[in-house]
């Protein structure tokens, strides 16, 4: 009986644990379409957006109305599933066609990734890509994705205006929807930018048995 209850309560332990991961999970997705809903909502309000953008900016807002729902009423991955690196990055870019966009992910898009891992990363292939749109005026941006054997990188880059990273501070989207997400998956991530220099994105695996702090 005492072997049988030191079970239970380990059970219940780890039940509980994944309740609130869960949880913390469903809120940061759920803040994650928040922040992109009403970016998006801030930018149809205003007077002097292009004809020309309207058609791109309007099925965006639908998309992010339809995953908004979806975060509030689907229930968490199964942690067994795992996605394509491939099916994220397809996943990311739908709905910015628009863009000047280029994909070259013949290299690394049959990588393997853990759900969790997986969402992070195209949460943050998400953010980056509205920040192109919205800020970096570029005329080219290229996602790249390689596999390395044990490891894989997708990058982001664009020719935009860029930005100084130690004279600015990194907004909502930037911390909260890049940074701290993907290194909570212990996942790498550098952003690499100057002003008139464009701005890239790099976000990486670790070689077995080292640590992200390493690699950053």
């Amino acid at each position: 009986l005492r072997v049988a209850r030191h079970m239970a309560e380990q059970v219940e332990r780890s039940h509980s644990e994944a309740v609130r991961l869960a949880g913390e999970l469903r809120i940061d997705r759920y803040l994650f379409h928040m922040h992109n809903a009403s970016g998006l909502l801030a930018r149809l309000s205003r007077d002097d957006i292009p004809d020309s953008m309207m058609p791109a900016l309007r099925m965006q807002a639908a998309r992010e109305a339809s995953r908004l729902r979806v975060a509030m009423t689907s229930r968490p991955e199964s942690g067994s599933q795992r996605w394509s690196l491939g099916r994220v990055i397809a996943n990311a870019t739908s709905g910015f066609g628009h863009l000047p966009l280029e994909v070259n992910d013949l290299l690394g898009r049959h990588v393997m990734l853990p759900i969790h891992q997986a969402m992070a990363v195209q949460m943050a292939l998400i953010t980056v890509l509205y920040n192109v749109q919205f800020h970096a005026r570029a005329t080219e941006v290229t996602i790249h994705a390689e596999d390395h054997g044990d490891w894989w990188e997708v990058s982001v880059a664009d020719d935009g205006v860029g930005f100084d990273p130690s004279a600015v501070h990194y907004g909502f989207g930037l911390r909260h929807q890049v940074v701290e997400p993907l290194r909570s998956e212990g996942l790498a991530v550098t952003v690499t930018s100057a002003p008139g220099e464009g701005t890239v994105v790099m976000m990486r695996s670790c070689p077995e048995g080292t640590s992200h702090a390493g690699w950053n």
